[in-house]
């Protein structure tokens, strides 16, 4: 996906701080920009020491000479830096988080504090968050504080860029992931459908993000909604030994996954797989508080 549009990404020799590197699309980015960019300095930060540690061994394995710094810190608790560019990915996804007091208020610390630190304490010419499609008229706190992080951006005064994307097929912690390693039963809400994406296509659409896109814009995946598919399908296909089990959908849930909101108009004009939509405009800051 996306491979029409790669060509408006040129190769830079600019230094990119990388946050959440060792996530699933964090990695992905790192790969995909050092193919584009092999002279392109990078520096790799990650809380998790294990998957950060994965990550250069990924890396290194495909590109032994690149330049690569790495960080096993808390995006909140960076210093102050200057990068050219930084993507932004550090951040916690999972919705199932939300099931406790501690789980919200941990994901509104990292998710919306872990912004401001970048925001606060990062000189760079262009700042880039990863965002996701339930920032879309959100109905989960996780939606919440991506569609709050978009607004920050809006409000900041810097050459803020985003991307929503949808589910990444495989990535840590999802469903699939669970479904392939389970041996005894996986439980799906009913009647959901999703698009799957791969973590080359987040980081592609990331990529466009960062080097390529307007200055406070949003980058969307441009995607056929008849094309989602029944997660209890894909559950099932990625099953080895497990049974899928069927279940209410959480009242959160949506059926249909969207990447824009119902005040929203998405412009798919000018590119060949994505659309374009602008930044919140800054009276919507509070809309979400």
């Amino acid at each position: 996906m996306f491979e029409r549009d790669m060509g408006r990404v040129g190769p830079t020799v600019g230094s990119v701080l990388v946050t959440g590197a060792g996530g699933t699309i964090g990695t992905a980015f790192v790969r995909e920009l050092l193919a584009i960019s092999p002279l392109a300095r990078v520096t790799a930060l990650d809380y998790d020491e294990s998957r950060l540690t994965m990550m250069v061994r990924i890396v290194r394995d495909a590109y032994p000479h690149a330049w690569l710094d790495v960080i096993p810190s808390d995006v909140r608790h960076m210093q102050q830096s200057e990068y050219d560019y930084v993507a932004h990915f550090a951040a916690m996804k999972h919705v199932r988080t939300e099931g406790s007091v501690a789980g919200i208020a941990r994901m509104c610390d990292e998710n919306i504090a872990g912004l401001a630190a970048v925001l606060d304490r990062v000189e760079a010419d262009r700042v880039f968050l990863m965002s996701t499609d339930k920032a879309a008229d959100p109905t989960t706190v996780m939606g919440m504080t991506k569609a709050i992080c978009e607004r920050m951006l809006a409000t900041s005064g810097r050459d803020c860029t985003a991307a929503r994307m949808g589910n990444v097929a495989g990535s840590n912690g999802s469903l699939l992931e669970w479904a392939a390693k389970s041996t005894t039963r996986v439980h799906v809400p009913r009647g959901i459908r999703r698009w799957l994406f791969t973590p080359q296509d987040a980081a592609r659409l990331a990529l466009l993000a960062v080097f390529a896109a307007d200055p406070r814009t949003i980058l969307v995946p441009a995607s056929n909604p008849n094309h989602q598919r029944l997660l209890t399908d894909v559950a099932r296909e990625a099953a080895h030994r497990a049974v899928v089990v069927e279940v209410d959908p959480d009242p959160a849930d949506k059926i249909l996954e969207v990447l824009s909101g119902r005040d929203e108009t998405v412009d798919y004009t000018g590119w060949h797989s994505v659309g374009v939509l602008p930044l919140p405009h800054t009276s919507e800051v509070d809309r979400y508080a």
